[in-house]
């Protein structure tokens, strides 16, 4: 385990650990996390009236549990010697240092700091949180407001028994077990970028997560990773996220090969051949086939320009004629 330290902008230095193989920019964000956690907002109805009702449909009570759900998991995702600050916009104890002794009392390795004070702030409601900061209307300009900021200390291996459980197996179906839906491999094999992580299926989606996440029950996510596309039907359809992610150099060349021959020359044996660059399946695959008849073979393929070479067009189509009969 090695010790580094960061400096963000003009801010005080961060002191914390990777181990071996770990990204510098995943141990800066694991080094500082900040939760603006959803809550009753209390602090909010002098600005917005319709705040009042929302708390009258769903109070303190509602958000306790999302809030330490959401404490528990940034806690564990910290690094050692990194910082995490919680804030909400309500004046609630229990949504603010009764949560805040939550976390302490189930992660013995989490210590409440002392932020860098302002005249506008006030201290916790509390005994033992005075740390906390509160920031009342008709004290300081804006509206009401909670913050904490808590670190993990780094002396010691101390965690509780819930910290170090494994996380429960994922309900959702792996993309790895779709069998309806082999398009999905076959399209991700054109793709040449490298994508690592998790697929999960989300309903009809699909998503790439990164390895480690939790998504829980009853909490609503504005993003969960990468979302791939969709798959409909035995078909699978790719999302414009995926597409904006990736440039033209991600996906490979492919070549149609088929018998070529000219009707007005009567030359045949002769092939035709297609160079599709930078290929996308935009369409699928699809096979017909009548009595007695030829079968059909309909696909779709897309090239993509090459922004270091604006200028060539995405395609190349070659011909050669046969010896006539």
């Amino acid at each position: 385990m090695a010790k580094v330290t960061f400096r963000f902008e003009e801010g005080e230095p961060v002191v914390t650990y990777a181990t071996e193989g770990e990204r510098l920019l995943e141990v800066a964000q694991k080094s500082n996390v900040p939760i603006d956690a959803p809550c009753s907002g209390e602090g909010m109805f002098r600005r917005d009236k319709a705040m009042v009702k929302d708390w009258l449909q769903k109070g303190p009570d509602y958000y306790v549990p999302i809030q330490r759900k959401l404490l528990l998991d940034a806690a564990d995702m910290l690094k050692k010697g990194g910082m995490l600050l919680y804030s909400t916009c309500t004046f609630s104890v229990k949504e603010n240092e009764e949560n805040i002794a939550y976390l302490l009392q189930e992660r013995p390795d989490m210590e409440l700091l002392m932020p860098e004070w302002d005249e506008y702030f006030s201290h916790g409601k509390k005994e033992g949180f005075e740390n906390c900061i509160r920031i009342f209307p008709h004290l300081a300009p804006g509206e009401g407001h909670f913050a904490a900021l808590l670190g993990k200390r780094t002396d010691g291996e101390e965690q509780s028994e819930k910290c170090l459980k494994k996380p429960a197996k994922s309900k959702k179906t792996p993309v790895s077990d779709l069998k309806d839906c082999p398009e999905f491999a076959v399209f991700m094999q054109q793709i040449t970028k490298p994508l690592s992580g998790k697929t999960e299926v989300q309903k009809e989606r699909i998503y790439l997560l990164p390895e480690g996440t939790k998504i829980e029950r009853g909490i609503r996510y504005l993003r969960t990773g990468l979302y791939l596309g969709d798959q409909k039907k035995k078909r699978f359809e790719p999302s414009q996220a995926l597409a904006m992610c990736l440039k033209a150099e991600d996906f490979k060349d492919i070549w149609w090969i088929g018998d070529y021959s000219d009707e007005n020359s009567g030359d045949s044996a002769g092939f035709i051949a297609i160079k599709i660059m930078n290929a996308l399946s935009t369409g699928g695959f699809k096979v017909k086939s009548d009595d007695k008849a030829k079968g059909n073979f309909d696909f779709e393929y897309t090239g993509h320009y090459s922004i270091e070479n604006i200028e060539t067009v995405p395609y190349e189509v070659y011909i050669k004629t046969g010896e006539a009969a």
